[in-house]
């Protein structure tokens, strides 16, 4: 586990702007270090096997009951001092590594047509966590450790003055046919004159969906930078979609130097079927025809295993995949960007995962949360005050197709609701790009 704890560890000192050598630290009982975190059953990690939640301990820690996945004593303290030394007597690392490293999932045999985790097979689910960054509770122990033994106080320096970060995204799966789909909203509902709006604007002017120069204007009110993940594939493939636009054609690259022009970034939406194939994934970003940095898997596939080589082979620094689609929270356990482990390889991987906590479609979709309008903004509320706990990042997609009237009417309210919420709460807003620069600079 030598190198687990070493992964767990560099994300840690990241976070609070610590070096390895700023605090004495050892991972087994040596009886001289001043803070010493006993082992658990890291047996465990030497098979591709699933969890049993039984095993599973209860401890309250500062108010909230976290779950610890590898001991066996119930009875003992979550900490124990003595003079000028701390023992945490449960294995805060191996329960760290297996939610950052996404290990869950390798056990996991998918039957379904998308490369994607269900949230139903989670430990999230099945411990009803999904609304708690439980790997920061685990970092939160250690930071009380340290704090007590060497007489100091440990922040998070990421964001400087601000309270936690928000980071808006926009995933582009469809901008050439409002025209169709909102048309067809508005016949179910009997509005006529929406159709006759939509084709007209059709005809003689641009597509409905084809708003990123709204956006843009939207979000420089509010003084917003943002990222924006193109496909490079259009069409069916298998039972889904990729995108309904070529984006090979030149009005993309006027978008994308308008985005840029923006202070705002393209990134690649990678295309159904790339998150496990190098070739399909390399393809996409020649495609695309611009500098792009960060990546986001459409419909939100992921390969726990090939997927963090692939990405750093192919240039990509930074993606925005990690999320459930059925519900909001930390898939990873944790409000911080961090960098991915690659199972395959057996290291930390250069590309940073920057997770995703909220994605419009959970809360608007009825196969998901399906939740009124009226119910969001408390939800929201919460999800905020749980990451200005650790003075976290709050990362939210929403489609461009959600800032319409047409077929998602009133969802570009509840953005502008969020990013209030955001502000309010002394909210810094960054795109991807400048995530990663503050990440990569944290050493």
């Amino acid at each position: 586990m030598e190198k687990q704890f070493q992964y767990v560890i560099e994300l840690f000192n990241r976070i609070y702007d610590l070096k390895p050598g700023d605090y004495d630290l050892s991972y087994g009982n040596d009886g001289k270090s001043a803070i010493r975190i006993s082992p658990g059953m890291t047996g465990f990690f030497e098979k591709r096997e699933a969890y049993d939640i039984r095993n599973v301990i209860w401890k309250e820690w500062n108010g909230i009951q976290i779950p610890f996945l590898f001991n066996k004593d119930q009875e003992t303290e979550i900490i124990s001092f003595m003079e000028d030394k701390a023992i945490i007597n449960f294995d805060i690392i191996a329960s760290a590594f297996f939610f950052l490293s996404n290990w869950q999932e390798v056990a996991y045999k998918s039957s379904g047509d998308l490369c994607r985790f269900p949230y139903e097979e989670s430990i999230q689910y099945k411990l009803k966590i999904i609304d708690i960054p439980i790997v920061n509770y685990y970092f939160d122990i250690l930071k009380m450790a340290i704090e007590k033994v060497y007489g100091t106080s440990l922040s998070v320096s990421l964001w400087k003055e601000k309270s936690f970060a928000t980071f808006i995204s926009h995933d582009i799966d469809t901008c050439q046919t409002a025209w169709l789909q909102g048309s067809f909203r508005a016949l179910v509902k009997g509005d006529i004159s929406s159709i006759l709006k939509l084709l007209w604007l059709k005809a003689v002017k641009k597509d409905a969906w084809f708003n990123f120069d709204e956006i843009l204007a939207s979000e420089k009110k509010v003084g917003i930078r943002s990222s924006f993940f193109f496909l490079a594939r259009k069409g069916k493939h298998g039972k889904f979609r990729n995108g309904d636009y070529d984006i090979r054609k030149k009005k993309f690259g006027k978008v994308f130097e308008l985005i840029r022009k923006n202070g705002s970034e393209t990134g690649i939406h990678g295309s159904l079927s790339t998150c496990n194939n190098p070739e399909r994934y390399a393809e996409d970003i020649r495609r695309i025809g611009t500098e792009i940095k960060g990546n986001r898997f459409h419909f939100l596939e992921f390969d726990a295993v090939a997927t963090p080589e692939i990405l750093e082979k192919c240039g990509i620094e930074f993606d925005s995949t990690m999320c459930f689609a059925e519900h909001y929270g930390f898939r990873n356990g944790i409000c911080h960007p961090f960098y991915l482990w690659d199972i395959r390889n057996v290291r930390q991987s250069n590309v940073l995962e920057i997770p995703l906590v909220l994605m419009d479609g959970t809360l608007q979709n009825t196969k998901y949360m399906n939740i009124g309008k009226e119910e969001i903004e408390p939800r929201i509320t919460d999800l905020v005050n749980e990451i200005r706990k650790f003075n976290g990042l709050f990362t939210v997609i929403w489609h461009n197709t959600h800032y319409s009237e047409y077929k998602y009417k009133g969802w570009e309210k509840i953005i502008g609701m969020i990013i209030r919420i955001c502000k309010e709460n002394d909210a810094l807003f960054l795109n991807g790009s400048e995530i990663a620069a503050r990440y990569g600079n944290n050493l």
